[in-house]
């Protein structure tokens, strides 16, 4: 018997949360912490400012301030830190790969290849089979990673090269890269595995999954895969 998937409701406060929560992550780039950390100082700074210093000035809402206030200025810190770490990181990455001829030609290989590689990987993947496709910019990507066509027939792809299994986040922006581009179809791509409640979504949206054993059937039935970063 085919399995009926239905989306649980949810309430106005959880889909105001989430939206605030996908728009940290999707438009401006934050990870977990960043946005969790963000949401939770947006409730709790005002909450504990009004309550702590103006209406009852109770020093528990005082302390919940001072607490909020230094794990905001721990958050910035670290983001700062972060951009630093990851913009040297991208660009080594960009200088060591330019000049780099890759082959694949098993899904063991794809362990060498760093996330910029994957995504060229999955473009050829693509291409491979008959589509013209091509990587987006590398931030602000609108949902997709990679683009391919063929004729009329417009596919989006969000890559995810990761160490842990990926989780349902992928899945939306998976989603909106469909919608963003007028895609016909979304294909979620990683080198590892999907958690369930991922896999569940994904048959909600109509979003296809290829995780390292469809890659490794690929590579079997059509042979290795080369490319280089343009």
């Amino acid at each position: 018997m085919e399995a009926i998937v239905t989306k649980k409701e949810k309430s106005n406060i959880d889909v105001i949360f989430e939206k605030i929560y996908y728009f940290l992550k999707n438009k401006l780039g934050f990870d977990d912490i960043q946005a969790i950390a963000s949401i939770s100082s947006l409730v709790l700074l005002p909450i504990s400012l009004f309550l702590g210093f103006f209406y009852t000035k109770i020093s528990t809402f005082q302390l919940m301030f001072y607490i909020t206030l230094g794990l905001d200025i721990l958050v910035i810190v670290y983001s700062l830190i972060k951009y630093k770490y990851f913009k040297n990181k991208r660009l080594y990455f960009i200088e060591e790969f330019e000049n780099k001829k890759i082959e694949v030609k098993t899904v063991e290989d794809l362990e060498q290849l760093n996330p910029l590689e994957f995504e060229c990987f999955v473009r050829e993947l693509f291409s491979k089979q008959g589509y013209r496709s091509w990587t987006t910019k590398r931030t602000h990507d609108n949902g997709a990673d990679v683009v391919a066509e063929k004729g009329n027939h417009r596919i989006v792809i969000q890559v995810k090269y990761s160490s842990r299994t990926v989780n349902p986040y992928a899945v939306y922006q998976a989603n909106t890269g469909r919608h963003n581009y007028k895609a016909d179809r979304a294909i979620l791509i990683t080198n590892n595995e999907f958690t369930s409640k991922a896999k569940l979504d994904a048959q909600y949206y109509g979003i296809k999954l290829m995780d390292e054993h469809d890659i490794s059937v690929f590579l079997r039935k059509n042979g290795s895969i080369k490319f280089t970063y343009n």
